[in-house]
């Protein structure tokens, strides 16, 4: 397997309660957080009450009355968006939310189709799945763990791992670094759960490289 990504992706996920016809480029550059000209050639597909969702030319907003997402595929702009984000929701300290997950994501291409075969049975073995199918091959798995490094929340690690859709014989493997923090009727906004991102923005990009390293040595290890 190719350890260097065909594509890499991130999007931020953010759960809240959340206004969505303020989101807009127009807002975004009257707060200075985009350019003005970045604001009139955004792609503007909707700007509702209930739903906004437009697009400059390095990211993809999508917000809901509960879920506020960005996106990326261009990874020189990943620090960016992280930014963005971050000074966004300092901004709009107000508001309410719940939870916020970095996804970082990956596609990387086998070197062969028999190879690509041969990584999926390293992550699911066949020999439980004979004589219930003829021949068995993963469509999806996924993997989590609690923050062990993060006491204050109730955040977790998740990693999926599935044939990628844009990659031929190509893997897709996610993590999303996932965030909550102990429910506290006192506290008003989102200033603690941005202050938690912020401060674990370098690990959280770092958990992903270690993730993709690890993974694609333990398989090459396993083929000894």
């Amino acid at each position: 397997m190719k350890k260097k990504a065909e594509i890499l992706r991130l999007d931020i996920v953010l759960l809240g309660d959340f206004n969505p016809k303020i989101f807009s480029p127009a807002w975004f550059s009257n707060i200075d957080l985009i350019g003005e000209k970045e604001s009139e050639e955004a792609n503007v597909e909707l700007i509702h009450q209930d739903v906004s969702i437009f697009s400059l030319d390095w990211c993809r907003f999508q917000v809901t009355r509960d879920r506020f997402s960005i996106f990326t595929e261009q990874e020189a702009y990943f620090t960016k968006l992280i930014d963005l984000v971050i000074q966004t929701f300092t901004y709009l300290s107000h508001t309410p939310i719940v939870a916020l997950g970095a996804n970082w994501g990956g596609h990387y291409k086998a070197d062969s189709e028999e190879e690509w075969h041969r990584f999926g049975h390293f992550l699911a073995p066949q020999i439980p799945w004979l004589n219930i199918f003829e021949n068995p091959a993963v469509f999806k798995i996924e993997i989590m763990e609690k923050h062990p490094e993060i006491y204050s929340s109730f955040g977790k690690k998740q990693v999926r791992v599935e044939p990628s859709g844009q990659v031929n014989h190509g893997v897709f493997i996610n993590l999303n670094d996932h965030y909550e923090l102990e429910p506290d009727a006192k506290r008003v906004g989102c200033s603690e759960m941005i202050s938690l991102f912020e401060n674990n923005r370098e690990k959280s990009s770092q958990k992903y490289t270690n993730l993709v390293q690890t993974l694609f040595d333990n398989f090459e290890a396993a083929k000894k």
